[in-house]
């Protein structure tokens, strides 16, 4: 009998750049760290108060975050029990908290798809739903900030226009769809009123509890700075993140959020450091779901 070598295949594109990936952003993550050592105020300031609140805070957002993921499942007629959903999302928390691990939107996509039988696009338009509700909803209080500080007047009518445009063309865009052979199956689920509201609603919880964390934080952090500058930081922050598709790689969050504290006329870094709070707290809230789940093993098996 002949002897059959077996080559182990190279690693596929794919999972190159996920390595690639996660290497750059701990690197990027660990010179921020390093920014905020040198220059920051961070260590002076926190104090456990504010530590306790945000991980409180990060828990109930870690909640609604994984009931995206049983309605998701729910509007196409599957299964998916929160338990196991929010197992699911601890783990995708924690794993993009780390430093842009690659255990979030591919965990979700693997159990989705072979545990609970959606389809690719179901998953797809799903994510992308609640994903698109929760930008609408911190644009919006990135625009209360804006009317409430001292920008140029054309700024506040453009972000206005901006952001009443954008809630208007769901409209257009979802009759389109609805009489769209191709779509129709995977979106006219999401356009029935009670599925259409409970989206909203948890989409507007979500990016209300964000926004209430990095506040919160912000606050504590650097009274110095009125509520309404935080509240521009963390919304704009948040939302620029989340839209360059990046927000999974660690660093880019606090990039973004130093970014918009730079707009605002505040320290980049102050915005920095407050995205450095949340991420730890992310991990903490994170790491005690997933130790309940490994205490309590019906946690992390689906029903």
């Amino acid at each position: 009998m002949k002897e059959v070598n077996k080559i182990k295949k190279p690693p596929t594109t794919r999972n190159f750049i996920l390595r690639l990936r996660t290497i750059l952003g701990v690197c990027i993550l660990a010179g921020v760290v390093a920014w905020v050592i040198n220059k920051g105020e961070l260590f002076n300031r926190l104090n456990p108060q504010v530590l306790l609140w945000s991980t409180l805070i990060s828990l109930l957002t870690c909640v609604l975050q994984a009931s995206t993921l049983t309605s998701m499942a729910r509007v196409y007629q599957r299964k998916l029990s929160m338990r196991y959903a929010l197992h699911i999302s601890a783990l995708g928390s924690l794993g993009n908290a780390a430093g842009g691990l690659p255990l979030g939107t591919t965990l979700k996509y693997t159990i989705l798809y072979s545990r609970v039988g959606l389809s690719l696009s179901q998953i797809t338009f799903g994510l992308s739903t609640f994903i698109v509700g929760i930008s609408l909803m911190l644009l919006g209080y990135a625009v209360l900030g804006i009317q409430a500080l001292d920008f140029q007047p054309a700024i506040k009518v453009v972000s206005a226009m901006v952001f009443i445009g954008s809630v208007a063309a769901l409209f257009p865009v979802a009759r389109w769809a609805r009489h769209n052979n191709a779509l129709s199956r995977i979106i006219c689920p999401f356009l029935k009123k009670p599925i259409a509201v409970t989206v909203a609603s948890i989409s507007f919880s979500i990016a209300s509890l964000f926004i209430l964390n990095s506040t919160l934080v912000g606050l504590f952090l650097f009274p110095e700075h009125s509520f309404f500058h935080v509240l521009f930081i963390s919304a704009s922050g948040i939302l620029l993140g989340l839209g360059s598709l990046l927000q999974s790689v660690g660093g880019i969050q606090e990039i973004a959020m130093g970014f918009s504290a730079y707009a605002s006329g505040i320290n980049p870094i102050d915005g920095v450091q407050i995205a450095l709070v949340m991420r730890f707290t992310s991990i903490i809230s994170s790491g005690i779901i997933l130790g309940l789940s490994y205490l309590i093993p019906a946690l992390s098996r689906p029903s």
